[in-house]
């Protein structure tokens, strides 16, 4: 089962650039992960919730393709959709897009929930699931 389509839109910060004027490749990464967050908080899923239930999320594999060039002050809108939502892992697919709508990156993330006690990964519970795929309990 696969979720709704997220958006997300920011500007590129000053800080995120390299000496050559754009984007640096890790920034990239950086951009796509407050994406994430900024679902998991629409869905009251904050950092304090979480380590209160002893839990964390983890990403596990990134596979990212830069498409164009991003630069300072460039605004950007990030798609999200998460594929897949196994008994232990999720995978979520991003792009990035400038103003005019071009692709200027691309990753593919597979993560899962991780026990901050006993650092290993856990099984996502139905309360989960329906986080990550945009439902409502």
């Amino acid at each position: 089962m696969e979720s709704q389509e997220y958006l997300y839109e920011t500007k590129v910060r000053d800080d995120l650039v390299d000496a050559m004027g754009h984007l640096n490749h890790a920034s990239y990464l950086t951009i796509f992960e407050e994406a994430r967050w900024d679902i998991c908080h629409a869905q009251n899923m904050t950092i304090e919730s979480m380590q209160a239930r002893g839990i964390g999320l983890v990403v596990i594999e990134a596979h990212i393709q830069y498409r164009r060039e991003v630069r300072a002050g460039e605004g950007l809108l990030i798609k999200t959709r998460f594929r897949d939502v196994h008994r232990k892992l999720w995978r979520v697919e991003q792009t990035m897009e400038n103003a005019a709508g071009q692709l200027c990156s691309h990753v593919q993330i597979k993560g899962g929930m991780f026990d901050l006690k006993e650092r290993k990964m856990l099984l996502a519970d139905s309360e989960w699931r329906a986080i990550f795929l945009g439902q409502k309990l």
